[in-house]
């Protein structure tokens, strides 16, 4: 059985000759395609809550970090605000500007990007549940999921 092969050092396509075993070994050393879409939905899932998210605070529309690191900081901050209700600080988003907040205004935040984050993950679990059932089998399908918005 012959096969046309391309070369990528050379760029020229060449009809080499495989036998059927030599297929087969081939094929069987290819990675699982499965294993290769739940790698890609998790860390599209990983790209999604990294990139972050715009959350309203009063009438301000707020871009947020919503990666490890901020969303611990906001975790420090919701504990602040509940020892320090008069609490005022500012907080960096991700346009580089500097947005002031009070006690409600970090409540705001930080319960907005657990709810992103939550989001994200529920995406991906219907994703890989899709995945495992043969629904989905291109990365196409997972970039189309449901995945909360990143503006």
């Amino acid at each position: 059985m012959d096969h046309i092969v391309f070369n990528a050092a050379n760029g020229q396509t060449s009809i080499i000759p495989f036998t059927a075993e030599e297929i087969a070994a081939h094929n069987a050393s290819l990675p699982d395609p499965k294993i290769a879409l739940l790698t890609y939905a998790y860390q599209k899932r990983r790209d999604v809550i990294d990139a972050g998210m715009v959350v309203t605070i009063g009438q301000t529309a707020v871009p947020v970090w919503t990666d490890s690191e901020s969303r611990s900081s906001m975790q420090e901050l919701m504990l602040a605000a509940q020892l320090d209700p008069q609490i005022a600080t500012t907080w960096k988003g991700r346009d580089g500007n500097f947005y002031p907040l009070d006690a409600a205004g970090i409540q705001t935040m930080a319960l907005a990007a657990l709810s992103f984050v939550q989001q994200a993950f529920a995406t991906e679990a219907e994703i890989v549940s899709a995945i495992n059932s043969g629904v989905i089998t291109t990365t196409n399908q997972i970039n189309g999921g449901n995945w909360p918005s990143n503006n």
